[in-house]
């Protein structure tokens, strides 16, 4: 068989083998709260046009309506509510709907990857061990499953990559370079102001030596995005994080130290990328003098320093990094890797194919279990990180038995008892989306403080905590225990049923939060979810 022929079936197999990761059961879990308020935005934009707060009777308002300006969401930029607004409407309220066009985003992606190792003729050994690296890597096609902006952030990041790398003589690229740098904008800030980043880094140390930018390239780069941008920036505007996440700048620095070394630790936990082979790179490039040994890393630690500093994240909210914000280094991490085993098997290549199959097919070499997550999640005792494993084959068994949520049950619930517009107040407040979306009927009310904001003062009592009491009262997991909610219920509500779920959301995308396997053992009494009903309305039948 001929090398182009060996390549096209390699590349052929590498799309169907990560076409069937991505698209499995794609509708089987009910998404999670980030998920569910993208698909909820989704809809607002296909029923009028913007990223209006209102999907027929319920109001979207995560953390007492932070988000929102005149009742439109303008903190987080549209892109992927644009997205996913013809599905969902077109398709219906399903998961699969909201998830579908992000998960061909992620095939893109790799069809994209494919598409550059053509383009730059590499050879046999490199399409093998890119496709390991691709099929091995469970991050990747857990964050290209989502409803959410991370697949579209990623193939669009990927294709500037591609442009920026493949620009020299093609007067088309610069302008191209700009249009998909505004869709980048529009899909995630922090991820655009990280790539520029990289791109400034490499562009001063090496891109200007291969390919020096003319003045007719700048325009063409920058025209479109001043033109865009500008507006987006103005209309959906990211300063509102500071309502959101209430950043305290007292302890900045020693913060962005912190989580820095956070954001490196979550990398390699949640396997975005070996580690030590990331690490060991640089020294690596002394022995084989290729210089993506040293661009590579250098490019992937700009990127992260970027996302450390800009990020809105404080240290004291978790103890893990919010590593959503660097799914778009994904496709790098696999390449460093690849062009390190590439070097370490320099004059034994026959080694490299089985310290791939180690390095992408178990976490041994990330860390296995002194990985350093593992106990420091928040649903440390039910999602064990801290074991030796086969990621893939844990991945592939969630596929086969599937995996029952709190979300999906709770909704099921809903939909078979509850009448038209019946007023329901769920905890904590995230959990309230993913039931909005799979469970409409009801009005999901009280998440709103009181006195009212000018924007909020024409709506209706139900939307105010305490203004105008609900029916009935959904309560995922330990908040259940808290003084605060007990005493909003104690007198007013009785409890009349028990969904016995785990509580959490854990089929999130993060390693450590994704569970793989349903979790039975857990403590009845306040890990699963409570229903509680008014004491003088009778329960559902």
């Amino acid at each position: 068989m001929g090398m182009s022929k060996a390549k096209l079936l390699i590349g052929t197999f590498l799309l169907f083998g990560v076409g069937v990761l991505l698209f499995a059961r794609l509708g089987h879990h009910p998404l999670w709260d980030d998920e569910a308020t993208t698909a909820l935005y989704g809809k607002a934009i296909w029923l009028h046009g913007d990223t209006f707060a209102f999907v027929g009777h319920n109001l979207i308002a995560f953390r007492s309506g932070a988000e929102l300006r005149n009742l439109r969401n303008r903190y987080m930029p549209p892109l992927g509510y644009a997205v996913a607004a013809p599905f969902v409407g077109l398709l219906g309220d399903t998961a699969f709907a909201a998830r579908l066009p992000f998960a061909v985003c992620g095939l893109l992606t790799v069809a994209l990857i494919v598409y550059w190792m053509w383009q730059d003729d590499a050879d046999i050994l490199t399409w093998v061990l890119i496709a390991m690296a691709i099929v091995g890597n469970v991050s990747f096609v857990l964050f290209s499953r989502q409803c959410r902006y991370y697949p579209l952030a990623m193939f669009l990041s990927m294709a500037l990559a591609y442009l920026y790398l493949h620009r020299a003589g093609r007067r088309w690229v610069a302008w191209t370079i700009g249009l998909v740098s505004v869709c980048l904008l529009a899909s995630n800030y922090l991820n655009y102001a990280a790539l520029y980043a990289c791109f400034l880094m490499d562009y001063l140390l090496w891109g200007r030596r291969a390919h020096r930018l003319k003045r007719s390239d700048w325009l063409g780069i920058w025209t479109p995005q001043l033109i865009l941008g500008a507006p987006l920036l103005y209309i959906w505007n990211p300063l509102q994080a500071v309502r959101i996440w209430h950043v305290d700048t007292s302890s900045w620095f020693s913060d962005r130290v912190t989580l820095f070394g956070w954001n490196l630790r979550e990398m390699n936990g949640c396997e975005f990328g070996v580690g030590v082979l990331i690490v060991l790179a640089p020294v690596l490039y002394l022995a084989v003098r290729d210089r993506r040994l040293v661009r590579g890393p250098l490019a992937l630690l700009v990127y992260v320093l970027v996302i450390t500093i800009a990020s809105p994240q404080q240290v004291g909210m978790t103890s893990v990094a919010t590593v959503r914000y660097l799914v778009p280094t994904i496709p790098l991490c696999m390449l460093i890797a690849v062009v390190a085993i590439r070097a370490v098997t320099a004059r034994r290549a026959w080694l490299a194919v089985p310290l791939a199959a180690i390095a992408f097919g178990s976490n041994l070499l990330h860390g296995g279990p002194w990985s350093g997550l593992g106990r420091r999640t928040a649903f440390a005792d039910e999602v064990d990180t801290r074991r030796l494993r086969s990621t893939l084959v844990d991945y592939v068994g969630e596929l086969r038995s599937g995996l029952p949520t709190a979300y999906g049950a709770t909704a099921e619930w809903i939909n078979r008892n509850l009448e038209e517009e019946q007023k329901v107040w769920v905890l904590p407040n995230y959990a309230t989306y993913p039931l909005m979306f799979h469970a409409p009927k009801v009005v999901y009310a009280w998440q709103l403080g009181w006195p009212p904001e000018e924007q909020f003062k024409r709506l209706g009592p139900i939307h105010f905590r305490g203004r105008l009491l609900p029916e009935f009262v959904i309560v995922f997991g330990p908040t259940v225990t808290r003084p605060t909610v007990q005493a909003a219920l104690r007198g007013r509500y009785r409890q009349i049923d028990t969904i016995d779920r785990f509580w959490a959301d854990l089929i999130r995308p993060e390693l450590f939060y994704h569970a793989f396997r349903p979790i039975a053992d857990f403590d009845r009494s306040d890990q699963a979810v409570y229903i509680f009903g008014k004491a003088d309305v009778p329960p559902p039948p």
